[in-house]
């Protein structure tokens, strides 16, 4: 394999890093491609999607004493006093902020609880914008609140119970924000201004608040998926780039839980065997559930499904590999994930 390919793999790849042993379920926005002999470099950002997973929501009859009940044995961390509050070293989220732990944890509570009360007014202001929930992007808090009327009738009923079962203690972390919720359901950080003044801890990702129509029974994988990303065999080996003009395709994996993860495709163009500056998205990221027998995974939109194959050999396999269906220029191509430690291929 030539200089080329090895700096798209390496620039391409993220590195999660956690701050517990809890699986993460939310987005990385940005690629950034460089050119070793042009010294070019090009970013795009491309914006994230979620699909969420399809349960029966029940509205309670009387909020305040269905949320009461339901946290009879659990105790609001953000409304005790601290000598009653343990909470972890003040460094334990530095992977995602300098906020001290205490600080983290009880903003943490405060958003569980206000997403218990479905308290929709508190919440939106608490968003940094814009947010992406269920395939609807609310560009500030006046959209969003608008569109809280229809929440109630809509919740998805295993959203609130993930949500009710966080302690706020020690949760996931990695660069991208800390999770609330066993997989993902909500996500907060500091985020910071322009000028890289901080704006404090906000929420930044919501994941799964709302029912879909979807009638796919959502099962555990049953093959090894990778954070990282899965190349195109023509844009891998080198010696089928040179000379060429073409298109070939990226499939970035992160987040990656016992049921899902997230990926973004982009196309990378190729000029007479140069990779260009242009990247572009060519099928909506979003996130993917694993269903049938545990060895395909699905993402609906409104325009049709794109299936994620893996085969026998992705239980425990040497090389890391993808196939898709559902979208003619990603079809009939095996894409390969080369940076899985100790099983790079030659």
């Amino acid at each position: 394999m030539k200089k080329k390919s090895i700096l798209l793999i390496l620039l391409l790849s993220v590195q999660l890093s956690g701050c517990s042993n809890k699986q993460p379920d939310l987005p990385v926005q940005e690629f950034s491609l460089t050119e070793e002999n042009g010294l070019k470099e090009s970013q795009t950002t491309v914006e994230i999607f979620r699909d969420e997973r399809t349960v029966s929501a029940t509205e309670p009859e009387n909020r305040s004493e269905s949320i009461n009940s339901a946290d009879e044995e659990k105790t609001d961390s953000f409304s005790q006093p601290e000598e009653n509050n343990p909470v972890t070293g003040n460094d334990f989220y530095r992977a995602a902020t300098n906020i001290s732990s205490a600080e983290v944890e009880l903003y943490a509570a405060q958003v569980r609880q206000q997403f218990l009360m479905q308290d929709w007014s508190a919440i939106s202001s608490e968003i940094s914008y814009p947010i992406t929930i269920s395939d609807i992007t609310y560009e500030n808090s006046k959209d969003f609140m608008n569109a809280s009327d229809s929440f109630g009738s809509n919740l998805n009923e295993a959203f609130l119970t993930a949500v009710k079962n966080e302690d706020c203690v020690e949760m996931f972390c990695n660069y991208e924000g800390i999770m609330i919720g066993e997989s993902g359901q909500i996500w907060i950080g500091e985020v910071l201004n322009a000028d890289l003044s901080s704006q404090g801890l906000k929420i930044t990702a919501i994941n799964g608040l709302l029912n879909t129509n979807s009638d796919d029974i959502i099962v555990d994988a049953v093959v090894k998926v990778y954070d990282g990303v899965y190349i195109e065999e023509t844009g891998l080996y080198d010696a089928d780039l040179e000379g060429k003009t073409l298109t070939y395709y990226c499939i970035h994996t992160s987040r990656v839980t016992k049921d899902s993860f997230d990926f973004q495709i982009v196309a990378v163009p190729v000029d007479n065997g140069t990779i260009q500056d242009d990247l572009s998205n060519v099928f909506r990221a979003g996130t993917a559930y694993f269903i049938e027998d545990g060895k395909k995974a699905v993402y609906h939109n409104d325009t049709g499904n794109l299936y994620f194959l893996f085969g026998d050999d992705q239980i425990e396999p040497t090389l890391g590999k993808i196939e898709i269906e559902g979208a003619e220029e990603l079809e009939g191509k095996v894409y390969i994930n080369n940076s899985i430690p100790g099983h790079e291929a030659g």
